[in-house]
């Protein structure tokens, strides 16, 4: 058993263990000799290089001027402060003069002479004030002033070379359009030659189906084929545009790579198809070639055996001493035994070619026997003692022999079907390569898909993801059906190796046990020395006699010897081609069991269960080789699972992976809405619940942190949003009790602002409120809210 749990083992980890260490091959997008698109990068580079040259131009200019402009806002300053000072130092001389004057009239007067000094004084100050400005305004005059006029030149110069580079950008941006569009026109062109290549091959696979199968695998590939084209096609425009979308062009090229990746997928499961058949093909000719050589050695044996029967029936009829000759030669008959061993092979118990092989090498060993006795009777007494003794162990060997030839048929069989097997396994995990890298595929697409929902692209590029995902979806569908395929055959071939190592066990257990017997089995006395005619006879009749007995699993006659008990048999059986288990006392096990770290469950008739089995209230999940699954995701019939550490299937909602899932009652994991407890919930294709934004059916969707649809009032990020009764996002004019809002078309609300909606003014305040009956702004608005 030990052994069959390590052959088990080998072929099914390295199945699994393979896809792990996939060396994917990265899916290229052929770049297209594309000259005019050099030149026009060619000619952006001369703009940007112009501009900067115009810009750093225009920059040395902008400084300059702005000294030239220095200096004469701050004459300006200084020589109002002159012409101010100048009319200071003419008032102040004005006023020296008025008190000269009255000083001359009343030349005694102390207050006449007070004013002369304060005007003298004033005088000598202004006029110090006035030449300190004059100074000034002198030296700020002087100074120097870049000269502009090479620099306004500078800008000329590199100005026209600016225009001469966009003249040249704009006659090659004409160049590439038109490349772009012959590039267009001949893509347009080969994808109708791949249309018609279509229809003519699925009218062939009309007029072969189903005579032929592959062609219908080939109508799927000139189908991608023509799928790339339209992808190429599609890529094609996107770049023709004058106004490119990078984001769209991103995806077109994305979508290239994976109808691309598709179309290689079909060609190697046409490969793979291809080699399997004619390996097939191998197969059936080695079987009817087994078929033809059991059919001649039957043929043979049965020959052979009325051989054995006439030999016997005339050596009976020679002897004069045997009276009751009828009876006489239906015993030996009955020794050859003909019928019952051609009754063996019909029941499958031993094949006719291994009974034509143990019988050919009975014979020898018989011709072999008397010959060695003719030997004996030229020896001493002492010596023939010595041989009758090597004689009677002799007698035991072909039993060894005859079940070393048949554990040697076993090894050889489990050697050859491991062989097959390792083919097979060899395709699995190609297939299993396949699945693992489109889920992956999936999955990023599936992400993309979230980012462009959540980012709120338009709705365009939202379904261009979507249609993504679920062709993706579709391929991943048909990959793990490629895979499944592939698979059975290969669990079928190990379960038949586990069959034939369970028998080679037991073969080499009776090997031993044979082995063994003959050690210990005591030498038996010399006998009287017999004729080599009736030694012959006996020894003949003897092994017939065995041979009978085993081929008809009989026990072999009494000895005075008590007959040993049976070993209670242990370890997984097979039988009728259902598996059980024995405990070591020899008693079947039903239930739970746990073996090599695996559970397994076993029916209350002992059979092992495999697929959905149910204990108590709970359901659980037996592989094909019975072992449970535990704590993991699984498929079964389209339909997604989850099972516990316990083995137990789930239900209701479930955590896995910061991700939340629901499985139904029935354990199936939902996808789409549902509802629950009276709030909606939508899980993604992939069974993850959705938070945040959600875009479905052409209509917005809020989820909340814990997945319930939002309706009514929502605040996301800093913007209040109103979701319908249904819960689509509403956009438009929104009104809420006897309060009329207004919601752009992203959803959100507008608040403080005026706008215009069908030529007409509104005004809403701070809450959104649409105001009316009111004056804002000075505006009047009337009972409707617009503005009259």
């Amino acid at each position: 058993m030990n052994k069959k749990k390590m052959i088990l083992t080998s072929l099914a980890s390295v199945a699994i263990l393979g896809a792990a260490f996939v060396a994917s091959q990265p899916v290229t997008v052929k770049a297209e000799v594309a000259s005019a698109s050099s030149t026009v990068e060619q000619a952006k580079i001369k703009v940007t290089e112009a501009e900067k040259k115009v810009q750093e131009a225009q920059k040395i200019y902008d400084e300059a001027q702005e000294k030239v402009q220095a200096k004469a806002d701050a004459v300006r300053k200084i020589d109002e402060e002159r012409q101010r000072i100048n009319g200071e130092v003419q008032k102040a001389y004005l006023e020296l003069a008025q008190a000269q004057k009255e000083k001359n009239e009343n030349p005694r007067k102390q207050e006449s002479l007070r004013k002369l000094k304060e005007a003298d004084k004033k005088v000598d100050e202004v006029t110090k004030q006035q030449k300190a400005k004059n100074e000034e305004y002198t030296q700020k005059m002087s100074m120097p002033i870049p000269n502009v006029d090479p620099l306004l030149e500078k800008i000329r110069i590199e100005t026209n070379k600016l225009k001469i580079a966009k003249q040249q950008l704009e006659k090659a941006k004409v160049a590439e359009k038109t490349e772009k569009e012959a590039k267009v026109k001949k893509l347009e062109t080969e994808l109708n030659q791949a249309r018609e290549k279509v229809k003519k091959q699925a009218e062939e696979d009309k007029r072969n189906y189903p005579t032929n199968t592959l062609k219908t695998l080939e109508l799927g590939i000139a189908e991608s084929y023509v799928k790339v084209k339209e992808a190429e096609l599609e890529l094609a425009k996107e770049e023709a545009k004058e106004h490119q979308d990078e984001d769209a062009i991103k995806q077109a090229k994305a979508d290239v790579e994976s109808e691309k990746a598709k179309a290689t997928e079909l060609e190697n499961t046409k490969t793979d198809r291809e080699k399997a058949e004619k390996e097939e093909e191998a197969k059936k000719a080695k079987v009817e070639e087994l078929k033809k050589e059991e059919k001649d050695n039957l043929e043979a044996l049965k020959a052979a055996l009325e051989k054995l029967e006439k030999e016997a029936e005339d050596s009976i009829n020679a002897k004069n001493e045997i009276t009751d000759k009828v009876k006489a030669i239906e015993e030996a008959k009955a020794v050859i035994g003909k019928e019952y061993l051609l009754k063996a092979i019909e029941s499958g118990v031993i094949t006719a070619t291994q009974a034509a092989k143990e019988l050919e090498h009975a014979n020898n060993t018989l011709n072999d026997d008397s010959k060695a006795y003719d030997e004996t009777k030229k020896l001493d007494a002492e010596e023939q003692k010595k041989i009758d003794e090597a004689a009677k162990k002799e007698a035991s060997k072909p039993v060894v022999e005859k079940l070393t030839a048949i554990a040697d048929d076993l090894a050889e069989k489990i050697e050859k079907l491991k062989k097959v097997a390792e083919k097979d396994k060899a395709v699995a995990e190609k297939k299993a390569q396949v699945v693992v890298a489109a889920n992956k595929a999936k999955e990023a697409a599936e992400a993309n898909l979230k980012a462009a929902q959540e980012s709120g692209e338009d709705e365009a590029t939202v379904k261009q993801a979507e249609k993504v995902v679920a062709d993706l979806a579709e391929f991943l569908a048909k990959a793990q059906e490629d895979f499944d395929k592939f698979n059975e055959p290969l669990q079928a071939y190990i379960a038949e190796i586990n069959r034939l190592t369970d028998e080679y066990n037991e073969t080499l257990k009776d090997l031993e046990a044979a082995k063994k017997k003959e050690a210990e089995e005591p030498t038996q006395p010399a006998q009287p020395e017999k004729s080599a005619e009736q030694q012959a006879e006996e020894d003949y009749a003897r092994r017939s006699e065995e041979e009978y007995n085993r081929l008809t699993q009989q026990q072999p006659p009494k000895t005075e010897k008590p007959a040993q008990p049976a070993t209670p048999k242990t370890g997984w059986k097979q039988e009728n081609g259902m598996w059980y288990f024995y405990n070591t006392d020899g008693s079947m096990a039903t239930g739970w069991l746990q073996y090599n770290g695996s559970w397994y469950y076993l029916n209350a008739n002992g059979s092992m269960a495999t697929g959905w089995v149910k204990d108590g209230n709970t359901w659980y999940y037996l592989e094909a080789s019975g072992a449970m699954k535990a704590s993991q995701w699984f498929k079964v019939s389209d339909k997604w699972y989850y099972v516990n550490s316990n083995g137990a299937m789930a239900t209701g909602w479930l955590q896995y992976n910061g991700s939340w899932y629901y499985l139904n009652s029935n354990g199936a994991m939902a996808t789409g809405w549902l509802q629950y407890n009276g709030s909606w919930y939508y899980l993604n294709s992939n069974g993850a619940m959705a938070i945040g934004w959600l875009q479905y059916n052409g209509s917005w969707y809020y989820l909340n942190s814990n997945g319930a649809m939002v309706t009514g009032w929502a605040k996301v990020n800093g913007s209040w949003y109103y979701l319908n009764a249904n819960g689509s996002m509403a956009t438009g004019w929104v009104k809420d009790g006897d309060i009329w809002y207004y919601l752009e078309a992203s959803g959100a609300m507008k608040a403080s602002q005026w706008f215009k909606v069908s030529d007409k003014w509104y005004y809403v305040n701070g809450l959104g409120a649409l105001a009316v009956n009111t004056t804002v702004d000075g505006y009047r608005v009337n009972a409707n809210g617009e503005w009259v």
